[in-house]
């Protein structure tokens, strides 16, 4: 990494990283939403996992969308959301 463009690229691909980090924290947080309200942890069933969604359970769901979910919220809310924040490329 010798040149402008190759320490101008790094840091791009440093603000774009962390920009999706962001999206998808925001995207997950809103399916969490509909998720409790629809109340989706005891109506979907393993069965209903089919296709490309074949061998996941609604378990695993629930671990991302309820538990994996929070521990970023709260990982972000003792300031981390800060860091990623001011990287973020705006769009």
């Amino acid at each position: 990494m010798n040149t402008t463009q190759q320490k101008e690229n790094y840091v791009r691909e440093i603000r774009q990283a962390a920009t999706k980090l962001i999206e998808g924290q925001e995207e997950l947080n809103a399916l969490y939403t509909h998720w409790t309200a629809e109340d989706l942890g005891n109506v979907l069933v393993d069965g209903d996992l089919t296709g490309d969604n074949a061998g996941l359970t609604v378990t695993n769901l629930a671990d991302v969308i309820g538990t994996t979910r929070a521990a970023i919220d709260t990982l972000w809310a003792a300031g981390h959301s800060t860091n990623l924040y001011r990287l973020q490329i705006e769009v």
